[in-house]
């Protein structure tokens, strides 16, 4: 599964990410679901950390927690997050 940041997908309305969106199985996030899991306690204090250590925003650290914890593949042109998450987009 690709996961994608909302700039991609902002980019994909403008024309510009189709490949990303039509090659893969897409999850867009909605953060406002609360998933009660012993995951979401890891992916949360993994992002709590990043958040608290990195000079990015909180959205970005959870990113990068999904990442790293949930092995998501993350896409985003924002380079600080790219750098943080591995990725060369």
């Amino acid at each position: 599964m690709l996961y994608l940041d909302a700039n991609v997908i902002l980019r994909y309305l403008l024309e510009d990410c189709e490949k990303f969106i039509e090659q893969s199985k897409v999850y867009i996030e909605n953060y406002y679901v609360y998933i009660k899991n012993e995951v979401l306690k890891d992916v949360s204090n993994l992002a709590f950390e990043i958040f608290e250590i990195k000079n990015i925003d909180f959205v970005d650290a959870l990113l990068c927690s999904y990442s790293k914890i949930l092995k998501y593949e993350v896409v985003s042109f924002d380079k600080k997050l790219n750098k943080y998450i591995g990725t060369t987009e």
